[in-house]
């Protein structure tokens, strides 16, 4: 069993440290992550689906963001339940937060897919990038859920002070990603939908081993 992780003993700046560290490392990784998948599609796309996706990724990012902010909300809490003991309590957070998180990431999603066309509208999106913007969203907006847990999961580790363990799953998030981006779009040719695939396999790969010892031994009564 992983030994159990304390941040409430000790020197505070190593401890800091041990915590921050792997959360701006992870952040590094997501902007390099960013930054090749954008030549990838601008090489095997064109321009016009590159336009596409980047008006996207504003529209999309405002659903993301507000599921990342909900479950560093959750976080906050569990982490305050961790660091008392309070197992029988943290259980029941989790479990609360998981079912209600994952009732309303269907719901902003049906809303994503119904209010898609406004919102491209709303932004002055032209019509020959605004079709494949849509065909992008509509793929993201069904696989959003595995976005949820994805994050609801890192959260947990980060809740529980294991950063570490959430940069690993980011990492393997992103090797995944991008090996099936070059599957998807280069080699496929499945178009702006092969970029929304990958998208959302990755999220799957990663949330699947982000359900850690850890987040199974606190669930079971105890770290």
């Amino acid at each position: 069993m992983a030994s159990k992780i304390t941040l409430s003993e000790g020197k505070i700046q190593p401890l800091l440290v041990r915590l921050a560290f792997p959360l701006l490392i992870g952040n590094i990784l997501q902007q390099f992550y960013n930054i090749i998948s954008s030549i990838i599609v601008e090489r095997y796309l064109g321009e016009t689906a590159f336009a596409a996706i980047g008006i996207a990724g504003t529209v999309m990012n405002l659903f993301i963001f507000i599921l990342g902010g909900c479950c560093t909300g959750i976080a906050v809490i569990m982490a305050s339940l961790y660091g008392k003991g309070d197992h029988p309590a943290l259980r029941q957070a989790i479990f609360l937060s998981l079912v209600f998180g994952a009732s309303f990431t269907l719901l902003i999603g049906l809303l994503g897919l119904t209010c898609t066309p406004f919102l491209l509208r709303l932004i002055q999106t032209p019509p020959a990038v605004s079709a494949l913007a849509v065909e992008y969203l509509n793929t993201i907006f069904l696989g959003l859920l595995a976005c949820f847990f994805y994050n609801f999961f890192a959260a947990v580790l980060r809740a529980i002070g294991n950063t570490s363990a959430a940069l690993l799953f980011l990492l393997v998030s992103i090797v995944i990603s991008l090996f099936l981006a070059i599957l998807f779009v280069a080699h496929l040719g499945l178009g702006v939908r092969g970029a929304c695939y990958r998208a959302g396999t990755d999220s799957v790969g990663a949330a699947v081993p982000a359900v850690h010892p850890q987040n199974a031994s606190v669930s079971a009564g105890g770290a």
